[in-house]
């Protein structure tokens, strides 16, 4: 689950993604950096002892084809399954890639999947939304030899209905999805990149705002200062919020920080923000709070971190920044070796905040210890933070020791209190050596 400072392209290794079971953290960090002006005089402090109760795993089943899975976005639908977002490889090989879409129902049985793509092209999906008729699909298709920013229109059955391809200017793709108040969808990703397929990062690229119609079609279409717009947001004022990471000088250098861009409900930017200063901060996920709150999930080099370990940014609703929070080390291996990176959040029912990522290693270094696992299996690490930015639990969750590697690579909350961890998984299905993992995590049995 490699990550680089300079992220123009995918992971090193997609091989080396990875989940884990619901086995208890025996070692942790946490630290925590107050309000700005709490932490010009403290910096950073120990972090609070958790408080509360990790959930446990109620099922996890992995699905996939007979070739490889990366899994992007995932969520529960309204009939009370789940659809996972992402890429497989093809099976003629020679490293292309097709969209993949999976649907399972409430416990975890296959019900379909779909795979969109031409052969011989990289072809890849990366965001999902539940519409009243079926689910949108977005990434990027190839058309004419080109990756183009796509939006596909799925039945209830996984059958296509329509495709609509915008952004004719480089390597494009959707990377993030949002309802509108008026039936409308939002949009956001990038255009005018250099690289195919799923890149973390994109660079010298264009971030975009799009909004569509029902049937797909444009309706509006604003570029952005950042490279790429990762996630979108309507807010309550009919405007957006879209997440990006941005590069910033600091310190006489060029660095990479979380950035926020709001612009009203014509797509006029009215305030553009980033967070990290001059340290390191990529951000892949936020969320919207009823207060008009966000808070980011990422990871960072910088805040003290010795390597990788996950952020937590709290933002106000005008962009300034409230708090920040560092998790990493959930088992207490060796700092210097091990990679602690988060790709989702949400606001959980009670008003805290639930991330998750994974957590392991990608060097030569090998350690043993923890009770889910050596370093080199990567596990899924969940934390759960309150409003105030205090930690009530983190857990490392996954299918045990010697099982394979598996990592967490989305959540989703479930209608009943739980979550749903959306994991590149060598242990569950039957395919090899990465499928789609569904998680369900299960807040009633702990």
């Amino acid at each position: 689950m490699s990550h680089r400072v300079t992220t123009t392209s995918s992971r090193l290794s997609w091989s080396v993604l990875l989940v884990a079971s619901g086995l208890s953290v025996t070692a942790c960090e946490s630290l925590l950096e107050g309000d700005k002006e709490e932490s010009q005089d403290t910096g950073w402090i120990e972090g609070s002892v958790p408080t509360g109760s990790p959930p446990v795993v109620e099922w996890h089943v992995g699905e996939g084809t007979d070739g490889e899975e990366h899994v992007h976005e995932g969520m529960q639908t309204s009939d009370g399954g789940y659809i996972g977002i992402g890429q497989t490889d093809e099976a003629s090989g020679g490293g292309m890639t097709d969209m993949l879409v999976v649907k399972v129902d409430p416990s975890g049985q296959l019900e379909w999947t779909r795979r969109l793509g031409d052969s011989g092209v990289m072809d890849v999906g990366i965001a999902i939304l539940e519409v009243d008729d079926g689910y949108l699909a977005a990434g990027g298709l190839s058309v004419d030899g080109s990756q183009r920013s796509t939006i596909v229109k799925l039945n209830l059955d996984g059958t296509p209905e329509w495709t609509q391809h915008y952004h004719s200017q480089g390597a494009s793709a959707v990377r993030g999805l949002d309802h509108m108040s008026d039936g409308r969808i939002a949009a956001t990703g990038y255009y005018g990149g250099f690289e195919d397929g799923f890149v973390f990062i994109s660079e010298e690229s264009t971030g975009f705002l799009l909004v569509v119609d029902t049937d797909g079609t444009e309706s509006m279409s604003v570029d952005l200062s950042v490279p790429q717009g990762t996630k979108v947001r309507q807010t309550e004022d009919g405007g957006f919020v879209v997440l990006s990471t941005d590069w910033v000088f600091e310190g006489d250098e060029d660095i990479q920080n979380a950035a926020l861009v709001k612009t009203d409900s014509a797509g006029t930017v009215e305030w553009k923000q980033t967070y990290g200063g001059t340290d390191y901060n990529q951000a892949f996920d936020f969320d919207l709070a009823d207060d008009g709150t966000m808070v980011i999930a990422g990871h960072t080099v910088g805040h003290g971190a010795t390597n990788w370990d996950c952020l937590l940014t709290k933002v106000s609703a005008n962009g300034e920044a409230v708090w920040t929070r560092r998790f990493g080390q959930p088992r207490g291996y060796d700092a210097r070796y091990i990679h602690d990176e988060c790709y989702g959040i949400r606001v959980d029912r009670d008003g805290s905040y639930v991330m998750a990522g994974g957590s392991g290693d990608e060097y030569d270094y090998s350690a043993r210890g923890h009770a889910s696992g050596p370093s080199d299996e990567w596990k899924g690490f969940v934390i759960k933070v309150t409003p105030a930015g205090d930690l009530d639990w983190m857990q490392v969750y996954g299918d045990g020791p010697e099982q394979g590697n598996n990592a967490t690579e989305f959540l989703a909350l479930t209608d009943d209190g739980g979550y749903l961890l959306l994991n590149d998984t060598d242990s569950a299905g039957p395919a090899e050596p990465n499928n789609f993992g569904f998680m369900k995590l299960s807040t009633t049995g702990r």
